[in-house]
């Protein structure tokens, strides 16, 4: 039977292989992203080009920060001693004071959130303009 303490490294073997396919996907996401869904928004003369580019910047920073954090945990493996670490960075703390309510509202898991509910009440409002505009 295995020990406790095996059984934990086997779950930061699976930790650090699901880290690497999170951001294998997210990476994949943001450049498939770019030149189809950026590009074609900023060619039909969107009324908010802008928001676009800033959309566009905030996904390209965010990308930068997440895969960084990944990166840095996928060549570092997860121990006992960063495990804690990493779940404050991708979740956040739990409780009521506001360190730990800081914590959570820039987390990893928070951010992607926030981001997701800004392009849909932002950018999709973009693209109803694009498809109205070829009257479809």
């Amino acid at each position: 039977m295995a020990s406790s303490s095996e059984k934990k490294e086997f779950h930061y073997v699976e930790a650090v292989r699901d880290l690497t396919v999170f951001k294998d996907m997210l990476q994949a996401h943001v450049i498939k992203e770019g030149p189809s869904v950026y590009a074609f928004l900023k060619q039909e003369g969107s009324d908010s080009c802008e928001d676009v580019k800033e959309v566009q910047q905030e996904m390209n920073n965010i990308k930068r920060v997440v895969v960084g954090i990944c990166s840095n945990y996928i060549a570092e493996g997860f121990t006992d001693d960063n495990a804690m670490n990493f779940l404050k960075k991708w979740k956040g703390m739990k409780g009521d004071k506001a360190s730990e309510v800081m914590s959570r509202e820039n987390s990893v898991i928070s951010i992607l959130i926030r981001r997701t509910a800004a392009e849909e009440n932002g950018l999709y409002v973009t693209y109803e303009q694009v498809g109205e505009n070829f009257n479809v």
